[in-house]
């Protein structure tokens, strides 16, 4: 999971451990060398990223172009028309923010399952 906001990575790091799922946080956007190596099954990716040149969905068409293009992408934020942003970065689905915990899971599990 990519998000600036440390509060956020926090909760939903107890919620994925809560649910067994493991996984890794960042507080800031890793390059497309450092998800290749960390070879995830899915990224949950902010789209305005605090202090980054670059907003997740660029990262998003990065990765989804250069490499690793298997893994799944979803964007993960409260910007308007998300559905519209995720349609235009190739990401796989989107989670809106303010997140239902039950609803994240899901999203998740459709593609970790």
């Amino acid at each position: 999971m990519v998000d600036d906001d440390r509060d956020i990575l926090e909760v939903v790091g107890l919620v994925l451990e809560a649910d067994g799922l493991a996984h890794e946080l960042m507080d800031h956007l890793p390059s497309v060398e450092e998800i290749r190596r960390l070879d995830p099954v899915l990224i949950l990716l902010d789209v305005r990223l605090t202090g980054s040149h670059r907003k997740g969905t660029e990262f998003c068409r990065d990765l989804k172009s250069q490499g690793p293009a298997h893994v799944p992408v979803l964007l993960f934020s409260s910007e308007h028309d998300l559905s519209g942003l995720a349609e235009q970065c190739g990401a796989d689905g989107f989670v809106t923010k303010p997140f239902d915990i039950p609803e994240l899971l899901y999203r998740i599990r459709e593609f970790v399952s």
